[in-house]
């Protein structure tokens, strides 16, 4: 079998002719590349052949649809040292937010002031997205799929996300949101609700895309949206959106990086396909065999390596190796799963060890 068979089997619930290993090192790549520290046996290489060369199956995002503001949207950005302010101007009213420069090595820039700082900010909100035109861009998507080949899968990651996660996570932020949600409910699920009809519009477009995985952002975790949320704002939507992606033959998947055990027996009736960058002990209260059992071969896996285990210091060689092949034990017979990051490779990791991975992978199968 090709990497591109396996992955598909086995995000589709399948069993392959061996797992495959579809290593998640953007962030790494990023930051190593910025600092110049990327080993000189990878530098100046793609994304994609720096996974052949360690021996992974390639897993590509790429584009399948485009986005456009509204005219009557009018966006001014200004840089004050670290800081860079974004101020978003509508026929409703203004919203803005500021996100900052990490002063550490990596760089990362963190949103740290959200659009919606009050409940009326949130017709603006409404305002953006009901005025907001999806259109197909499949031939980003083509060009991006015939560059992975069968070494893997190219895959569209960027589908609309839950929009309570969407506006709590990224419009207000966790805390502040969880309070708008108890003190305006209506408002909020008004917004909700706003979201979810721009949604179908681009699940309808991917449906009729060539990607044959679509895959959303949402980040879940019990911590913040809860088994009772989740029943209330995320079954509905998922099971809505699985059924338009489904008609058309397509992979659902979710990225589910959090603390999900008590999530799990609802997520297997959700129309879901699959959960990536699932992460488990230590980085999660349960382990993979665990999940396995919660999701009863209804929903796939990808994931199984959290990011800790990556860097040396937290795990020697040895008891890094004997658990990539434990959880190697406690997926078999290798139904449902496909070998991936929980959720990304850190980027003060011991890179060889993405390369080990796939050395005890052939091991494992001979």
């Amino acid at each position: 079998m090709t990497n591109r068979e396996r992955m598909l089997l086995g995000l589709s619930g399948g069993r392959p002719d061996r797992i495959p290993w579809a290593p998640n090192f953007d962030w790494w790549l990023g930051v190593n590349t910025r600092m110049d520290t990327v080993p000189k046996e990878y530098k100046g290489l793609s994304r994609n052949d720096i996974v052949r060369k360690v021996g992974g199956a390639i897993w590509a995002r790429a584009g399948a649809i485009g986005s456009k503001a509204s005219e009557e949207v009018k966006v001014t950005q200004r840089t004050e040292g670290d800081k860079i302010h974004t101020v978003y101007e509508t026929p409703v009213g203004s919203v803005s937010t500021m996100r900052q420069v990490a002063e550490e090595w990596t760089r990362a820039v963190f949103l740290k002031e959200h659009m919606v700082k009050q409940v009326e900010d949130l017709k603006v909100i409404r305002f953006m997205v009901e005025n907001t035109t999806y259109y197909p861009a499949y031939e980003s998507f083509t060009k991006a799929d015939e560059q992975v080949g069968d070494d893997g899968i190219a895959l569209f990651q960027g589908a609309p996300s839950l929009p309570m996660i969407q506006i709590m996570k990224t419009y207000i932020g966790w805390v502040n949101g969880l309070y708008m949600l108890h003190d305006h409910t209506k408002e909020m699920e008004h917004t909700a609700d706003v979201l979810t009809q721009k949604a179908v519009e681009a699940y309808e477009l991917l449906a009729d895309s060539p990607a044959k995985v679509i895959s959303t952002g949402d980040n879940l975790d019990e911590r913040t949206m809860s088994p009772k949320l989740f029943k209330r704002y995320g079954l509905p939507y998922y099971r809505q959106m699985s059924e338009i992606l489904h008609k058309k033959d397509k992979i659902f998947k979710s990225h589910a990086c959090g603390w999900v055990k008590h999530l799990l027996p609802m997520i297997k009736e959700s129309g879901l396909d699959a959960i990536e960058a699932f992460a488990i002990e230590p980085m999660n209260d349960l382990s993979i065999k665990e999940a396995r059992e919660l999701l009863d071969g209804r929903v796939s896996i990808m994931g199984g390596v959290p990011s800790v285990i990556m860097i040396r210091d937290n795990m020697n060689q040895e008891d890094f190796r004997k658990y990539i092949l434990k959880v190697l034990d406690d997926i078999q017979p290798g139904d449902g799963f496909v070998l991936g990051m929980a959720d990304n490779v850190p980027a003060d990791a011991d890179f060889s060890r993405v390369k080990m991975i796939s050395e005890i992978l052939d091991e494992y199968y001979g």
